[in-house]
């Protein structure tokens, strides 16, 4: 999903009276959905913002990047205690955005 076209994205983040790029994001995701695309990868980490869009536009399974990452420390054989996870240009006080961290049972984030 690559389209230049789309509103800025973190201008938006942190200012919601910007233009909100999420109908293209989700006109976007529709239209691979529509093409045949089996699953959606964002490789855009301020774009995660509006992964529930994707998720919700498209109908297809996301392959988010903070849960992949997750998903990968849980299968390590210590559960680290505490892990640091950096990425994006969103508000410093957000947490990522839609990342599940119940995968990482007895972790502290």
């Amino acid at each position: 999903m690559n389209v230049p076209q789309i509103h800025e994205r973190v201008a938006h983040i942190h200012d919601c009276s910007s233009p909100s790029p999420a109908p293209a994001i989700r006109a976007a995701a529709k239209a691979l959905a529509d093409a045949g695309a089996e699953a959606i990868a964002i490789a855009c980490n301020p774009a995660h913002f509006w992964a529930a869009d994707v998720a919700d536009a498209s109908g297809l399974p996301l392959l988010h990047i903070a849960n992949a990452a997750l998903a990968a420390m849980a299968q390590r054989p210590t559960t680290p205690r505490r892990i640091l996870l950096a990425g994006g240009v969103g508000k410093p006080q957000q947490p990522a955005v839609g990342a599940d961290v119940s995968v990482l049972s007895g972790a502290g984030c």
